[in-house]
């Protein structure tokens, strides 16, 4: 485990967020600075009590250009070039390797819980699906982008349901 030394206030802040994620409740960190101030130590701290604490651990890295982007490292935690992933193996007639990147994004998206990442999880589950469950995927996927306010992904959503 990396020794902070004199950095208190960011061990108890590291140690808040996790006691909340215990109980269900998501957070985020945020480490910024000039160089050379321990980002890196926090994080590796951050990083080493979250799976002493049997918590599964995805780290990301944020740049300051992305800031401008809502939900940027959400995006890059969802993965979301997996559901395009998913939907060129589907057309290409690939179906076991977009079966493996459905089961790794699934995962992530209900780890995530947000109403963007579920329906784009049932957008892809609907390319995969045929008949009466791919539609009902579809809907479901279009009731979850509607509740988000990623609005370009309902409307591609809509434009593949009406396929």
């Amino acid at each position: 485990m990396t020794d902070l030394v004199g950095r208190r206030s960011e061990r108890d802040a590291v140690e808040k967020l996790l006691s909340l994620a215990r109980f269900g409740r998501s957070g985020s960190l945020v480490v910024r600075g000039e160089a050379g101030i321990g980002k890196t130590a926090l994080l590796e701290h951050a990083h080493q009590t979250a799976l002493a604490s049997a918590f599964r651990v995805e780290p990301l890295a944020g740049v300051e250009s992305e800031t401008q982007f809502a939900f940027a490292g959400l995006h890059q935690f969802i993965g979301a070039s997996l559901t395009e992933f998913i939907e060129a193996c589907v057309r290409a007639g690939q179906p076991e390797r977009a079966t493996q990147a459905m089961e790794q994004f699934d995962a992530r998206a209900r780890a995530s819980g947000t109403s963007w990442a579920l329906g784009l999880a049932a957008n892809s589950r609907a390319l995969m699906g045929t008949g009466s469950s791919a539609e009902d995927q579809y809907r479901t996927a279009i009731k979850h982008l509607g509740n988000s306010r990623m609005r370009g992904y309902l409307a591609r959503a809509h434009l593949v349901y009406g396929e």
